[in-house]
């Protein structure tokens, strides 16, 4: 649970709301699921992941369904697998 703190610190200083535990859970049984299921077909794993920036995505995020973006919480996608995620979901920071 040490990794649901962190994230929930981070989601605190970017003024959201903490995630709960089954909420946690949750979230990462689905992204756990997607990431394989996307990686079966990947043929590029390991590559970086970019930024898709406020106008260009068109998927929700992953982890959170939310498709919303601020300068310090971007939605991101994988360039192999093409998976959406926040960066305060993910606690990637570019």
């Amino acid at each position: 649970m040490a990794w649901l703190g962190i994230v929930n610190d981070l989601r605190r200083a970017n003024k959201l709301s903490p995630l709960s535990v089954n909420c946690f859970e949750t979230a990462i049984d689905r992204f756990e699921k997607e990431s394989f299921a996307a990686s079966l077909d990947c043929p590029a794993v390991g590559k970086v992941v970019g930024s898709v920036g406020a106008a260009g995505h068109c998927l929700p995020c992953a982890v959170c369904d939310g498709s919303d973006e601020q300068s310090m919480n971007l939605l991101l996608v994988c360039d192999g697998c093409s998976l959406t995620v926040h960066q305060v979901c993910s606690a990637v920071f570019i």
